[in-house]
């Protein structure tokens, strides 16, 4: 629907014009789709084997779930995707920052004096009470 105004501001023109392709009725919102059990599974998975991938995000999951023939309809949308991603982060992978899966890689190269001579290693790195890496900022501090 098209309202326009006259230039005095009283006199209006009422068209109406068809809905947009595009469009989603308020009770088709994707934000509200019911949970397909199938879908999250695969989402599930998804999210595990991208665990460490740096811009694993809601459209990457869309794309993935579309090269898998998944029609639109069943996909859910990016806002609960991300809702799901940043839930598996903080409470599966405990992920509350960038730090962690940081070190966990880290961890695998401690020095422990078996190294063979082309073998990297991190030698100089100081732990906290519970034996996990301390990762400054950067600075001389």
């Amino acid at each position: 629907m098209i309202i326009s105004f006259s230039p005095d501001g009283v006199t209006s023109t009422i068209r109406e014009t068809d809905i947009p392709v595009g469009h989603v009725d308020v009770e088709e919102n994707p934000d509200t789709r019911e949970r397909d059990k199938e879908i999250h599974d695969i989402v599930d998975k998804l999210i595990e084997s991208n665990k460490y991938a740096k811009n694993f995000g809601p459209k990457r999951i869309i794309d993935e779930l579309r090269r898998q023939h998944i029609s639109d309809s069943r996909i859910p949308s990016e806002k609960q995707l991300q809702n799901k991603l940043h839930y598996y982060r903080r409470t599966k992978f405990n992920f509350t920052n960038e730090i962690t899966p940081l070190e966990v890689k880290l961890r695998q190269f401690q020095f422990t004096n078996n190294e063979s001579e082309e073998q990297s290693f991190i030698y100089h790195y100081r732990t906290d009470k519970k034996d996990r890496l301390i990762l400054g900022d950067g600075s001389e501090r």
